[in-house]
């Protein structure tokens, strides 16, 4: 799937390039894992050894629910790294929203306070 919009379903341009960032380290993590166990051939290709064809296959077609323990931690570990990005932006929306409903009460409370005297029957104000 491509997306040429540079957020992402409804998250804002800078968590989407956070999250981007973050899963391009992931990726590149792996890769140089990849690479460090496979074989450079003279053509500068890299072959890679056929027990470990046979696991990523076999992990490929596993639920994570079924994984190794090992395996799910490694994958938990993949997620405590964006984790924290998630996080500060729930934050910052929060905050964000408190300060609109504050903002939103105060305009209550002058609203309600220029219709008072707007509503005021002649004849008793100030009394």
């Amino acid at each position: 799937m491509s997306v040429t919009s540079t957020s992402v379903a409804g998250l804002s341009h800078e968590l989407t390039e956070q999250l981007s960032d973050a899963e391009h380290d992931s990726w590149a993590r792996w890769q140089a894992y990849v690479f460090s166990r496979c074989v450079e051939l003279d053509d500068g290709s890299m072959l890679i050894p056929a027990d470990l064809v046979e696991r990523w296959r076999r992990q490929i077609a596993t639920r994570y629910d079924l994984l190794s323990e090992a395996d799910q931690q490694k994958d938990r570990d993949e997620v405590a790294r964006i984790a924290p990005l998630i996080e500060a932006a729930f934050r910052a929306e929060i905050e964000r929203l408190v300060d609109e409903v504050e903002t939103a009460r105060r305009w209550a409370v002058r609203l309600e306070q220029r219709l008072a005297v707007i509503c005021t029957p002649i004849g008793h104000v100030g009394t």
